[in-house]
């Protein structure tokens, strides 16, 4: 254990020894692109030295590089694109398998309507008009008569707000009165 830190402390008095120009690589080797290759694997430099039998100095030395780094960043976003072309396509072949089950399905209900079951017919034709913009009507009993009001988001705040108003201005008007009540009794006990 001693030597090996004897090594790495010897090798960072070497790389700070050597001047800035000296520690740039000046073309990329099929050995750089191996360590390329493990460090986008996310290989420590250590690691990298010992797998490919340099030292940990040679090893810093040519990742900290800026031709190295600047490989390093084309191959990652390679990388990222190539992950989201991927995905992309696992996207797609997910969309077009739903929509093949889609059809599949569609065809089963439409196939339902023409069955010899009579509720298995109603249950297709009923799933057909609902799914096609025709829900089902709600029955009305007696004299009462439901009726169903579809409003968006934009018009039920509005609807909210207004009924908050007028549920304030009530509560004011009940509170002036109140206190008009108090006033003129207050004025009949005095005036007596």
């Amino acid at each position: 254990m001693a030597e090996t830190d004897y090594t790495k402390n010897f090798d960072a008095d070497y790389i700070n020894n050597i001047s800035t120009k000296q520690k740039q690589i000046q073309l990329m080797t099929p050995r750089h692109f191996k360590i390329l290759d493990l460090v986008l694997d996310g290989a420590k430099p250590s690691i990298i030295a010992k797998k490919l039998s340099m030292s940990y100095s040679q090893a810093s030395i040519i990742i900290r590089s800026q031709r190295f780094q600047h490989q390093l960043a084309i191959r990652r976003s390679q990388y990222e694109e190539k992950q989201a072309d991927r995905a992309a396509i696992a996207v797609d072949e997910v969309k077009e398998a739903l929509q093949k089950s889609a059809i599949s399905a569609a065809n089963k209900l439409i196939f339902g309507i023409d069955s010899d079951n009579e509720t298995i017919a109603l249950k297709s034709a009923t799933e057909i008009l609902d799914r096609t913009g025709y829900p089902k009507e709600q029955k009305m009993t007696g004299s009462e008569t439901n009726t169903q009001i579809i409003i968006n988001a934009t018009d039920f705040s509005v609807l909210k707000e207004s009924l908050i108003l007028d549920s304030s201005a009530h509560l004011n008007n009940n509170i002036d009165e109140v206190g008009t009540d108090l006033l003129d009794g207050a004025e009949s006990k005095s005036g007596s």
